[in-house]
């Protein structure tokens, strides 16, 4: 996610944004466990 315009700052569009990033990362870390066959 871009982090230069400043839209972060305000309060909903930050929010979103982390909530975004969780997901991203989340989704990552289940696309590993999926291909090392880690169901945990």
């Amino acid at each position: 996610m871009c982090s230069y315009c400043g839209c972060q700052a305000i309060t909903v569009a930050g929010r979103f944004t982390a909530e975004h990033e969780e997901i991203i990362n989340a989704t990552g870390r289940l696309r590993e466990a999926v291909r090392d066959g880690e169901p945990a």
